[in-house]
């Protein structure tokens, strides 16, 4: 197993076999694999990449720094629960971050990058009529970080596509945010015919207010996932 992960990060780079781990924890956790609350199996996880149980802790360590898991003492690594005040904290750094990036991207936005971005908001015109939330949510993602690549500024892109990454793991949600994803789509719009315009204010405001829905969006599905559990208990 290890040998097919490091043949597949090996394009991009040499990477520790404690980044090895925490990218693959992190993806599984991304996709759904593992569940909030889900206990992390250390001993059979280690067996399966075939690394020493060291990396493995530092591994842990790392994605609890980030959120995705929680450390409890005597009792084992847990995957972190969806939380609201994971949701805020999260899109009040990204509403900052990519606000910014969003009117330098206007300044410096080229035709090439706006062509892309067109390319991408009509495939997700046809993952929303498909119903495709998975490449939905992916296409999302790659809109935002194509567009702020144009900031020209790589650590505040490199934030913002950390910080997004992140809320991919909430994308399992979706199913119950009624016409957000259709709203988005136009919002998104929006932005591109800022960046097209070439104006830093439009952009940033349209992406200030696409974000602050998504969170709002997010926080709903939550709060409606939680009463139904609280209802089946």
């Amino acid at each position: 197993m290890l040998d097919q992960i490091s043949s597949k990060t090996a394009a991009n780079g040499y990477k520790t076999m404690v980044e090895i781990v925490f990218d693959h924890i992190r993806d599984a956790v991304i996709r759904g694999d593992l569940p909030a609350g889900t206990k992390v199996g250390q001993d059979a996880l280690a067996a399966e990449l075939g690394v020493s149980r060291m990396p493995l802790r530092e591994a842990l360590h790392r994605l609890e720094v980030r959120g995705f898991v929680t450390i409890v003492p005597h009792r084992g690594a847990f995957i972190s629960n969806l939380s609201p005040e994971e949701i805020r904290e999260i899109y009040k750094i990204r509403v900052v971050l990519e606000s910014t990036s969003a009117a330098l991207a206007a300044t410096n936005m080229d035709d090439t990058r706006i062509g892309q971005l067109r390319a991408i908001l009509d495939q997700a015109g046809a993952a929303l009529t498909r119903h495709d939330g998975t490449a939905l949510a992916e296409l999302n993602r790659e809109f935002h970080l194509l567009g702020h690549s144009a900031s020209g500024n790589d650590r505040m892109t490199a934030l913002i596509a950390d910080l997004s990454q992140h809320c991919q793991r909430y994308r399992l949600l979706h199913a119950a945010m009624g016409d957000r994803p259709s709203v988005a789509l136009a919002e998104h719009e929006q932005i591109l015919n800022a960046w097209e315009r070439r104006d830093p204010e439009g952009a940033s405001h349209w992406i200030e207010l696409n974000l602050r829905n998504s969170e709002a969006a997010l926080l709903e599905s939550l709060a409606q996932r939680a009463e139904v559990s609280g209802n089946v208990e």
